[in-house]
């Protein structure tokens, strides 16, 4: 449990770092098993404020499992007007089977409940479905999870990641069925917003973003860009998927060791052994979409966009990426995606004759 000096020390050290905070949110674990200290975490955020040494109030966030909601959980989520990440694997055989309760029993039964509590309640939700080898053995697809979520609980844009596992793990899901899953719900985001059905997918609708604003998307991943990890010990990372190994740290809000934080982007200053400073450090400079030379030559470079925590998890430290096809199976892999994409909007544009979906869903 995190204590609230190693809170405080936290937001001290990020408003000295930097010009603003845009959003803070609480991670776990469970947060909702802590809420003393979500709630004094906010009050000192008014606080600092009030006191103009904040330009803007950040948002909060919260993502969680959605069991522990008391009153006095939801009083806190309402009052500082927290937008809710809960995670939820699906239909109730899926979820039940992945996430069981102590006695053995399941939990979607008691999770929903609170669902509606929280919608009750005026508070915005989002899902978030991680997909594993028991939704792929049970032949449930992503496509069928939007339909899941869209049906149950009016979830218009669900995020689903591929579960995160090495090769060598049992839970591994090969990246060739990663895109077809992830391919055929992209292609059923846009086939719907064409519609005006507002059933999307995450990624779809981070491509749709890009796109329509004529942005690209500036960072592969916020790790270690635009965002950064504190966990319970006050231990700094740039990714909160890496807090399981303690070499991966950067420094400690508790202390003045081995931190420096700058600017987008901030060195990070790691404290173990060289080999795991640098394996940090090339992962994150890897995926400098401007600076590493594969991703400024290859086309796909405004839309390329995933997760270093579980890239790192899937291909390990050093991911070769290359311009060239057939070189790099996980830049093939990012790339297949996105060309999916585009051909779905021009397919979409050759049934509707518009130029695309109008609306992003989000």
């Amino acid at each position: 449990m995190m204590t609230a000096t190693t809170a405080i020390n936290a937001i001290n050290k990020a408003v000295r770092a930097y010009s603003d905070i845009r959003h803070i949110s609480f991670f776990g674990g469970e947060p909702t098993l802590n809420i003393e200290l979500i709630e004094i975490v906010c009050e000192f955020v008014l606080f600092l404020r009030r006191k103009r040494i904040l330009n803007e109030l950040p948002t909060f966030g919260i993502t969680t499992n959605g069991y522990a909601l008391d009153e006095r959980v939801l009083q806190v989520l309402q009052k500082y007007d927290f937008s809710i990440t809960l995670s939820l694997d699906g239909p109730k055989p899926i979820h039940d089977k992945e996430r069981p309760t102590r006695s053995g029993k399941g939990s979607y039964d008691s999770i929903v409940k609170n669902i509606h509590r929280l919608v009750a309640a005026g508070l915005n939700i989002e899902f978030e479905c991680t997909y594993t080898l028991n939704h792929l053995n049970a032949e449930i697809d992503i496509v069928q999870l939007m339909d899941f979520f869209f049906d149950e609980f009016d979830c218009h844009t669900l995020h689903c990641p591929i579960v995160a596992a090495s090769p060598n793990s049992g839970e591994y899901i090969p990246l060739n069925v990663s895109l077809a899953l992830q391919g055929d719900a992209v292609e059923y985001s846009i086939e719907n917003l064409a519609r005006n059905v507002p059933k999307t997918l995450s990624t779809a609708v981070r491509f749709l973003q890009s796109v329509t604003t004529h942005t690209p998307i500036w960072h592969y991943c916020p790790a270690g860009k635009s965002e950064i990890t504190v966990n319970a010990d006050g231990e700094l990372f740039a990714c909160f998927m890496l807090m399981q190994t303690p070499a991966y740290s950067f420094g400690s809000v508790n202390s003045c060791r081995d931190v420096q934080m700058q600017q987008t982007p901030f060195r990070i200053i790691g404290i173990g052994s060289g080999t795991e400073k640098e394996q940090v450090e090339n992962m994150i400079n890897s995926a400098d979409k401007f600076a590493n030379i594969a991703c400024r030559c290859c086309w796909a470079q405004p839309l390329c966009h995933g997760c270093l925590g579980e890239d790192f998890e899937r291909m390990g430290p050093a991911i070769h990426r290359s311009e060239i096809s057939g070189v790099s199976e996980f830049c093939d892999y990012k790339r297949a995606l996105a060309e999916r994409f585009l051909r779905a909007v021009a397919r979409a544009h050759r049934v509707t004759g518009n130029t695309g979906p109008a609306v992003v869903y989000a």
